[in-house]
């Protein structure tokens, strides 16, 4: 069994990067949103900061959630833990103190993108540069997760960072389709259906899911039919189902998974076996919390099995924040 620390870095390192990934692509499909909507459809800026669990401590800080206030903080505050810079930043942190586990061209990839996010990201706050920028980010995190498939051995610090990403994608999956469930379903109009249909097609390009939804679904966009398809479909990769049977694989390979393994085998039951409605908002927002919940349990899990310290010595603010705890090296 490697170091409890060294196997924490990994596991965090991983996470850290599909959060700026993830990050770079909602900010970059919402932008196209906010081009392809009437100004009166109620979508607006508030639901990426709610997205990302982050509106108590925006606006601590800002008195509206205008575009350009909230970009900066999603982008690049050095003061908010959850922007691209900052996840950047811990991911650097966490490749640093595993370099001699990770091959060198991931850590120099790692460094060049953390150094160009520094330098050109705050710019993105404003329009004109965001997608270029962003969509640079994008490619980079995929870059370095390509570096990583490809030369790393399978063994426990590779399956370590597997789990990690596995685990954020689906967090990341169910608190997209939370925000946006909530302001999309239900829709009295044809007008309304229609504006909500782009949407839910923006909701799909924000987890780089539109074309797999066309391919496998083959149905027009609804709301329902792209819930159901992101929390339960088995074979895309963001989805809830497909990210907690990735999660199950890599625990099998670790040592001693079993009190991890149970954690995750209720909240797949959860998520595969529920008869929840997708198509109204409320009752879809009290199931995607319990399997929130699940996902801070199977979290809290591998910290008591494997890391240097457990779970329920937190303070008590991280014991039930998923993805919101965090991980960072001096």
């Amino acid at each position: 069994m490697m170091l409890s620390r060294v196997a924490e870095n990994l596991y965090w390192m991983a996470r850290y990067l599909e959060r700026a990934e993830a990050t770079a692509r909602l900010v970059t499909t919402s932008t196209h949103l906010a081009l392809d909507l009437p100004r009166n459809f109620p979508i607006g800026w508030e639901p990426l900061i709610a997205i990302l669990g982050s509106r108590e401590e925006f606006y601590e800080r800002n008195e509206k959630a205008e575009e350009y206030e909230v970009m900066r903080f999603l982008i690049s505050d050095d003061h908010h833990s959850g922007s691209i810079v900052s996840s950047l930043r811990a991911a650097r942190q966490n490749a640093r103190v595993t370099r001699d586990i990770v091959s060198q061209d991931t850590w120099e990839q790692v460094n060049e993108l953390y150094y160009f996010a520094t330098a050109r990201l705050p710019s993105a706050a404003s329009r004109s540069a965001r997608f270029e920028l962003l969509r640079h980010v994008i490619r980079g995190c995929q870059q370095i997760m390509g570096s990583i498939n490809g030369s790393m051995s399978r063994d426990e610090a590779f399956y370590f960072l597997r789990l990690g990403r596995a685990l954020e994608q689906a967090d990341m999956t169910t608190r997209i389709v939370d925000v946006r469930a909530l302001t999309l379903l239900p829709h009295k109009t044809d007008d309304s259906a229609t504006y909500a249909q782009i949407a839910w097609m923006s909701v799909l390009k924000s987890l780089s899911a539109y074309q797999m939804y066309r391919r496998h679904v083959q149905a027009r966009v609804t709301g329902p039919a792209v819930l159901r398809f992101l929390l339960r479909d088995r074979h895309f990769p963001q989805s809830v189902a497909y990210c907690l049977n990735l999660v199950e694989e890599c625990l099998e390979r670790l040592p001693s998974p079993e009190k991890p393994l149970e954690t995750v085998y209720s909240v797949r039951a959860l998520a595969l076996d529920s008869d929840v409605d997708t198509e109204h908002a409320i009752t879809l927002h009290h199931f995607i919390d319990d399997l929130q919940k699940g996902f801070d349990r199977i979290h809290a899990s591998i910290l008591d099995n494997y890391f240097w310290y457990s779970a329920s010595s937190l303070p008590e603010k991280y014991q039930h924040k998923g993805a919101a705890v965090q991980k960072q090296v001096g």
